[in-house]
């Protein structure tokens, strides 16, 4: 099965597909940092989608007729429900204009991006809770602790020609327990409202780094989509 996981420069979930037997790439606008140029495509990844002869990161040249599955983890910092303070007009005027200009931009790409996994027939699309939600309801919403990862992220997937990703709470006669009982530690703000140590952590690296320790794809859902997927 050709397997394209597009903005993924970890190559997490792309890995996972490749222990499995499958052609899997991943493709993102960096660089990967997962060990493998030969599985990845810096480019943009609606001329990868649209198939044809690709050239990969370590400049070897592959042909793919089609794909068969798509996993998309389309940006997210202008669609997340953080920061959305400084989509305030009244307070911020011009540079939250801008902003809305950015998120307007990142609706596209998400929805452009659903059309091509329809065209494929089988897609997930994963983002946090945020903008997207009140345009389309999300086929399931999961953290990593579901399955076995001792964090905490609510994660968004819009999902199509895919069953959704089985997890269990505990083990009974037809499946063993994936939750991790650690949900991982948490911040409780003056305001009363708490966030996980990790997304706290991550809201305070440098700025080039944060996006990106953010959108990092958990092993425990990776192995799970290559299991249950692949």
């Amino acid at each position: 099965m050709n397997v394209i996981i597009v903005c993924e420069e970890s190559q997490a979930t792309c890995i996972e597909f490749r222990k499995r037997g499958h052609n899997a790439f991943s493709c993102d606008l960096q660089t990967s940092s997962g060990g493998h140029p030969e599985w990845h495509f810096n480019l943009d990844c609606f001329e990868v989608l649209k198939c044809g002869l690709l050239t990969l990161e370590n400049e070897e040249k592959i042909f793919i007729d089609k794909w068969d599955l798509l996993i998309g983890h389309p940006p997210c910092t202008f669609l997340s429900n953080v920061g959305n303070t400084w989509f305030n007009i009244d307070k911020y005027f011009f540079e939250a204009a801008i902003r809305w200009e950015n998120r307007f931009e990142a609706v596209i790409f998400f929805f452009k991006m659903m059309e091509f996994g329809k065209k494929i027939g089988k897609y997930c699309l994963e983002n946090p809770v945020g903008y997207i939600n009140g345009i389309l309801k999300p086929s399931q919403t999961v953290n990593p602790y579901y399955f076995g990862d001792p964090f905490s992220k609510k994660t968004c997937y819009w999902i199509g020609g895919l069953p959704l990703l089985h997890h269990s709470k505990n083990d009974d006669m037809f499946f063993k327990k994936t939750h991790n009982d650690d949900h991982g530690e948490f911040i409780t703000f003056k305001s009363g409202k708490r966030l996980s140590k990790f997304m706290n952590d991550a809201l305070h690296l440098p700025k080039d780094e944060r996006s990106k320790a953010r959108s990092k794809s958990f092993p425990s859902i990776a192995k799970a989509m290559a299991e249950q997927w692949g």
